[in-house]
């Protein structure tokens, strides 16, 4: 799991630039990260949200965020996951 908010977060931070950035239909289909647009694709999908409650709920609502253009509440969002404990020297 703390693998996989390692690569979600380097992601998101690879995507999130780049869907910004986006002129025309044919820069779209550039996909950096495929498993990462599939769930940012289901996570705009959905009607409603409720609270984070895993980690990747975690990212995909801070990457909501960042594609909002509030990079505060991408940063806390990102902060608040309980999987960051288990790095050494973590700040807890």
């Amino acid at each position: 799991e703390l693998l996989e908010a390692a690569f979600l977060v380097s992601s998101m931070l690879v995507e999130i630039p780049l869907l910004a950035s986006i002129d025309s239909e044919e820069q779209k289909r550039k996909v950096i990260s495929k498993p990462f647009r599939r769930l940012l694709d289901f996570a705009d999908r959905q009607v409603f949200t409720g609270p984070p409650e895993s980690t990747r709920d975690h990212i995909m609502q801070a990457s909501r965020a960042l594609q909002d253009g509030e990079w505060e509440k991408c940063r806390d969002l990102i902060q608040n996951i309980k999987i960051w404990s288990l790095m050494p020297e973590s700040a807890s």
